[in-house]
């Protein structure tokens, strides 16, 4: 039904298309419903971890001890699923002076999970972080450094890493606990673009993919990540970036530009030729089709398609599409 829906999408049969999804949803529910629930859970626990930290916390974490041993030029492509993130990642992945992870799942796997997810509550993990000493944090920058080279196959070495990851976003206090250097760069898209690829996006069953199970749970999930987004710039005292998908996609040079200045590199023409990349590695997520074609705009506004299905749920996102200009 997934490939159906694409095909008749494709074809301008927008309804069927949404009628095949729709099928194919309530087939995935029994299994979906499980996953959801933790999803909204884990929801809850991140807008209460925001709540107890303050800009005083990553002040203080900021302006403390240097790294010792364990340096790393480091930048957090962070964003939303199907909101130009992959896209940004291989252009950037194409200058010889970075390096880029796609969403390799060692800051998930090995420190969000642990100390955000599995503590007892959201005070707990405020109160971890804030405990976390030099030692500690040495420690832990190395672990991450050694389980990101062996999943990359190669050094880092003095180049930055982009660790890109479009679910990092509810998470940010973890990678800036530990690289409070780092630098964050937000991929912007229309919200309403962004759900509706994020609808049609066939991804296994997860916490991280169970939002999809309908247009509402959908909606509700971009709007987290925009509203905890919208807190985090009022709170880091980090340098922080947005970027438009529709800016990256109709003048790419200007926008890499913009992101390259960022990030303290200098302009290369390799950026706007990713697609033609010689070896690249393979890129593990769903939009992996999409990425090896040379940039288009065809997908802006490509939610207007489907505006009567959309329509009950804009609620949701209308905050949003005022606060960002998408309204």
């Amino acid at each position: 039904r997934y490939e159906l829906g694409a095909i008749l999408d494709q074809l301008g049969d927008y309804s069927s298309a949404m009628r095949e999804l729709l099928l194919a949803r309530d087939q995935l529910r029994p299994q979906a419903l499980p996953f959801l629930h933790e999803a909204q859970s884990m929801r809850r626990r991140q807008l209460e971890l925001a709540a107890q930290l303050s800009r005083a916390d990553f002040e203080s974490w900021r302006n403390g001890p240097p790294a010792r041993g364990h340096t790393l030029s480091i930048a957090l492509l962070c964003g939303h699923p199907r909101s130009g993130t992959t896209l940004l990642e291989q252009m950037l992945g194409m200058h010889d002076q970075v390096i880029t992870t796609d969403e390799t799942g060692v800051l998930q796997r090995e420190f969000i999970q642990p100390i955000l997810r599995d503590s007892p509550s959201a005070s707990d993990s405020a109160a971890e972080l804030r405990s976390l000493d030099p030692d500690q944090l040495d420690a832990g920058r190395g672990a991450y450094r050694r389980f990101t080279e062996a999943h990359l196959g190669e050094p880092v070495g003095s180049r930055l890493l982009v660790e890109k990851d479009p679910a990092l976003t509810p998470d940010l206090p973890l990678p800036l606990r530990l690289f409070p250097e780092a630098r964050v760069v937000f991929p912007l898209r229309d919200p309403r673009d962004v759900c509706l690829s994020y609808f049609f996006t066939l991804v296994p069953l997860a916490a991280s993919s169970a939002a999809a199970l309908d247009l509402r749970s959908t909606c509700e999930f971009c709007a987290h990540s925009l509203a905890l987004w919208t807190h985090w710039k009022e709170t880091l005292p980090h340098p922080l970036l947005e970027t438009r998908y529709e800016n990256l996609v109709t003048d790419p040079e200007q926008e890499t530009r913009r992101v390259l200045e960022f990030l303290g590199l200098p302009w290369s023409p390799s950026l706007l030729a990713h697609h033609r990349r010689s070896a690249p590695r393979g890129v593990r997520t769903p939009t992996y089709a999409d990425v090896a074609q040379p940039v288009h705009s065809r997908a802006i506004g490509r939610w207007r398609n489907y505006e009567a299905c959309l329509k009950p749920h804009l609620d949701i996102l209308q905050p949003h599409l005022r606060s960002y200009g998408y309204d």
